[in-house]
């Protein structure tokens, strides 16, 4: 008779808390990139500018996630997961209370 195995809680059951974060956070950049188009001419009336200077938007945010997503994955090899995400929530949430 085999006694059954018991798989032992490693994360203190924030597995599923970081899976849904995360997945909201993919959503709402992936809508964000793919929605431009829709708020662009609202953008444009509201900051009166032309096209070429409001699509920068789009074209920062774009080129940002595509620059840095090798710099990230880099970091995340190098040292533990856990301070990365403590150092980078604060500089993200210091940038919220600067801009």
């Amino acid at each position: 008779m085999s006694i059954p195995r018991q798989h032992p809680d490693i994360d203190g059951g924030y597995a599923w808390a970081i899976l849904l974060s995360l997945f909201l956070w993919n959503l709402i950049v992936s809508l964000v990139l793919k929605t431009f188009g829709v708020i662009h001419i609202q953008i444009e009336e509201l900051f009166q500018q032309g096209a070429f200077k409001t699509s920068l938007v789009a074209f920062v945010l774009n080129i940002s996630l595509s620059l840095f997503s090798p710099l990230a994955g880099y970091v995340s090899d190098r040292w533990p997961r856990r301070n990365i995400t403590m150092v980078s929530g604060f500089i993200v949430s210091g940038k919220v209370f600067v801009l």
